[in-house]
């Protein structure tokens, strides 16, 4: 009979049955939790940690291996304990912000409300001012693409400026207790903030992203044993508490665990708990052997130990600030196509032509493109406000009260609009001039400025001094400007005069029994001037009352415009939107246009038809800009999350530049005049889509590819030209001026060979001055000098300058003068030959008076930037000596240099 199982669990089932039940009982006795964790949790991290301890011997310490494993597990564990301290962090920022929010309206309004609404402010802006927004909006605007550290310098010194508010509140004698509490939440809130967007993890102590990172670390953490700097699990926990300002509690940290736990089972509380602790007693060592924790907050307010002479800041001075120019010439390839020699063969232009089939061409890159590109026609509109439309409809409009009574700020209709506007016009003329007359007369003996109030303007001797001299400028006895001047002169005298008068009242000394009605001081008042009476102003108020409602009803008029052209535009048949387009601007005499051709993004700006919006992008953006950035803002949009993607709609008009039809710069105030600038609004009106070309066989495609192997070639003959003229340039002597005419020589003979004015015009010699790290003025004035990184940037003499050239014109300033380099633009269509013509060092005096000296001490000044960045590079240093000492001392052998640069895998 054969075997069958089933039989012998019959038989003996009793006996399996109850090792069964000692075996479940068993597993629920291991399970049932052996410390923080059960046996089917802790065993396996301990079977991988035995796993993972070994590795690669990363060096010897104290005679015991240190492997890659143990590294790595001491990474892993730091990794989720900075995580942890991030997340926790965040939401104490939130609390502090809340704290500050709920608080600034009992604030003392002059010592803490307005710093603390500032802080927050530039919070919700993600610490950038609005000058750095504008200016970042205005680079996505002309197409350039910032410096990558750009935000980060941005967002540092708007963070620097908070801080010295805050540290002004606080340290003010008028600041009450309650806000100088404010000023030190407000202060942690800035250094929470600031380590999460500038320091890689929390502590900031030491790094976490390479195995050479663990390796420090673990010596640090030995160097707080050999100190005896203990921090318990415990204590670690309450540090933290304390650290984000008892903003966050128990219930915060077990629920922030769990969090982490859920993406990495294996990270216990005890874990967390002993990291926290390693890593505060890290901090505490650095402090106690650097001075400094390295902490990436705002403001760590810790003893500094790095002490160093004079003459060592000064020569960092230098190497910072040292100035250099460079005599730079550009070797077109174009010019050299015509010296190719040869054809290519059949298999060439088909390989060429495969490779690069489904590219668009674009000049900023050295590949080639024979994709037809993708083409738009845009159309614009012109709106002044001053337009016959709009001043018919403001005549029309101020009779019916209604529009005016709003725009005046009245609560109902005046009666007479113009002259209840002119009222209201007056009003706040009259309030400006009293507090300009109450700023020019006050008791103050020597004036800072030349200014002189309306009243004397407006007397009869200089109105008739200005009618005489303006009648003599006319028959040809002076220029037109004349007689304003000579107004101005007599103005500014009689003004003199009569404060003068006025003030000497102040030292009249009364005789006895004499009587003193007014007094010096009242006399002093009865002197002063008083705003011009309605009367002088009623013409001028009129018209400006006028002219503003004129500039409302056209802005107004554009909003509509807007919505309207977009929701006609929207359908597929585009006829209703052309029809409401022509008779909007027809009815009310805008100037609009269109392009005159489908063009791509990198040629939109040669339309002859958007000439207006080209010359509004070079105003705004500056007349050395690239034009190719034109094209740009057309092509593009940016969605919500700030992601560029390709614009598609039709028909929908934006203001031009973007956003800066708004009703407080179109209309403007009472007061103002005429914006000096019309509005420009744009939108597309068709699109070219891109195109495959089908075969090479098309002698139009043909054509593109061959050109593509011609320019190839071509730019290998213009960097043998440069690199020939780079080699002459050994022979020009250290004579600047020599270096100058000889490099303008070359330029002269590469023009003489060029052929036509076009190719002549691409042989440019041009200077590139100051170079240096930090660009700044003489430094004789502290807080009053600019200074800036040096960075060239592109422009009309080198379009596609890549910053390859920065680092070229760095490298190099400090070698012997007639040093030359060359460096390709990116499409490596030009190659630059820099030759150093010149070189500035800066002078003791300079370094005394404006980066040492006790008043040079701004953190935004020349010598303020100096100091800090002396300071950090100071530190660096010492950090680094610091490592070695400590290798040194637990006596680090066999350093594994590969192991070491690896990068953790976290």
């Amino acid at each position: 009979m054969a075997f069958n199982p089933f039989n012998v669990f019959r038989k003996n089932q009793k006996i399996l049955f109850a090792l069964l039940t000692v075996m479940v009982m068993f597993m629920f006795v291991l399970s049932s939790g052996m410390g923080q964790s059960d046996f089917f949790q802790w065993f396996p991290q301990w079977l991988g940690a035995q796993r993972g301890a070994g590795g690669e011997t990363v060096a010897t310490v104290n005679g015991r291996k240190l492997t890659t494993g143990q590294l790595s597990q001491s990474s892993q564990s730091r990794l989720r304990t900075n995580e942890f301290m991030a997340v926790l962090s965040g939401r104490a920022s939130e609390r502090l912000a809340k704290t500050l929010d709920d608080a600034t309206a009992k604030a003392d309004r002059e010592s803490g409300q307005v710093f603390i609404r500032n802080l927050l402010q530039s919070r919700q802006n993600n610490y950038l001012s609005q000058q750095d927004q504008t200016q970042f909006m205005m680079a996505q605007f002309q197409g350039q693409q910032l410096p990558p550290n750009a935000v980060t310098v941005a967002r540092l010194r708007e963070i620097d400026r908070q801080m010295q508010m805050i540290d002004f509140m606080a340290s003010s004698q008028t600041t009450k207790a309650e806000d100088k509490e404010l000023a030190r939440t407000g202060k942690l809130l800035v250094n929470l903030d600031a380590t999460r967007m500038f320091s890689p993890t929390y502590f900031g102590s030491v790094g976490i992203a390479s195995t050479k990172d663990a390796f420090e670390f673990e010596l640090w953490r030995k160097k707080a044993d050999a100190l005896g700097i203990t921090v318990t699990p415990a204590d670690a926990e309450k540090m933290v508490y304390a650290e984000l300002g008892d903003r966050v509690n128990e219930a915060d940290f077990k629920e922030v665990f769990r969090e982490i736990q859920t993406r990495d089972g294996r990270f216990t509380a005890d874990a967390l708990r002993q990291t926290l602790a390693d890593e505060f007693r890290v901090r505490l060592t650095q402090i106690a052997v650097l001075g400094s924790s390295g902490r990436g907050d705002a403001d760590v307010a810790m003893a500094n130990q790095t002490i160093s002479a004079p003459y060592q800041v000064f020569q960092y001075y230098k190497e910072q600030a040292d100035e250099a120019a460079y005599g730079v010439l550009a070797v077109p390839a174009d010019n050299f196509l015509s010296q190719v020699k040869g054809e290519p063969t059949e298999a060439e232009l088909r390989e060429l032509f495969t490779k690069y089939r489904v590219m668009e061409p674009n000049p900023v890159l050295e590949r080639p493109g024979f994709k037809e590109p993708r083409k738009l026609k845009v159309e614009w509109l012109e709106a002044k406000g001053d337009e016959a439309f709009f001043k018919a409809g403001a005549k029309d409009a101020l009779p019916k009260g209604e529009l005016f009574a709003k725009l005046s700020g009245l609560l109902v209709a005046p009666v007479d609009p113009v002259a209840a506007a002119s009222e209201s016009v007056y009003d706040s003329y009259k309030t400006g001039a009293k507090m300009n007359i109450q700023s020019l007369w006050d008791a103050q003996f020597y004036r800072p400025r030349a200014d002189v109030t309306d009243a004397s303007y407006a007397k009869p001797g200089n109105l008739a001094a200005l009618a005489a001299v303006t009648a003599g400028s006319l028959m040809g006895f002076g220029p037109p400007a004349t007689g304003p001047l000579v107004m101005l002169d007599r103005a500014r005298t009689e003004e003199r005069n009569a404060l003068a008068r006025a003030q000497a009242a102040l030292f009249t000394i009364p005789l006895p029994g004499a009587v003193a009605p007014l007094g010096p001081v009242g006399t002093v008042a009865a002197r002063t001037p008083e705003p011009l009476p309605m009367a002088v102003l009623k013409p001028e108020a009129e018209k400006k009352v006028l002219d503003r409602l004129a500039r409302l009803l056209c802005f107004s008029d554009l909003e509509k415009f807007q919505t309207e052209l977009a929701k006609l535009g929207k359908g597929v048949d585009k006829a209703g939107a052309k029809d409401y387009l022509d008779q909007f601007a027809k009815a009310r005499g805008f100037n609009r246009g269109v392009s005159q051709d489908f063009k791509d993004m990198f040629a939109l700006y040669e339309d002859k038809g958007l000439a207006p919006l080209f010359e509004r992008f070079k105003k705004v953006a500056g007349e050395k800009t690239n034009p190719i950035g034109f094209g740009n803002l057309f092509f593009n949009e940016q969605d919500f999350r700030g992601q560029t993607r390709p614009a598609s709609s039709q028909y929908v008009p934006e203001s031009y530049p973007p956003q800066t039809l708004r009703k407080d710069s179109f209309v403007g105030d009472q007061l103002a005049d005429a914006p000096p600038e019309s509005a420009l609004l744009v939108w597309r009106v068709g699109e070219e889509a891109a195109a495959d070309p089908k075969s090479i066989d098309d002698p139009k495609v043909r054509a593109k590819v061959v050109a593509a192997w011609k320019r190839n070639k071509a730019r290998e003959l213009a960097k043998a030209k440069a690199d020939e003229l780079a080699k002459q340039a050994g022979t020009y002597g250290t004579n600047p001026e020599v270096i100058r005419a000889k490099l303008i020589d070359a330029q002269a003979a590469m023009k003489a060979t060029a052929g036509d004015a076009t190719a002549m015009d691409r042989v440019k010699y041009f200077e590139i001055k100051p170079v240096a790290p930090l660009i700044g003025g003489m430094a004789l004035m502290p807080g009053r000098q600019p200074w800036s990184e040096f960075r060239y940037d592109r422009n009309e003499n080198a379009p596609y300058v890549t910053f390859d050239m920065t680092v070229e014109l760095l490298k190099n300033r400090d070698k012997p003068i007639g040093t030359a380099f060359v460096v390709a633009d990116s499409p490596k269509d030009v190659y630059y030959v820099g030759v150093l013509s010149e070189r500035v060092e800066r002078s003791s005096f300079e370094f005394s008076r404006g980066i040492y000296a006790p008043l040079a001490s701004q953190r935004d000044d020349m010598g303020g930037v100096i100091k800090n960045r002396f300071q950090s590079d100071a530190q660096q240093k010492s950090r680094e000596m610091a490592v070695n000492l400590l290798k040194a001392e637990f006596k680090v052998e066999g350093e594994n240099e590969k192991a070491l640069a690896e990068k953790g895998d976290l």
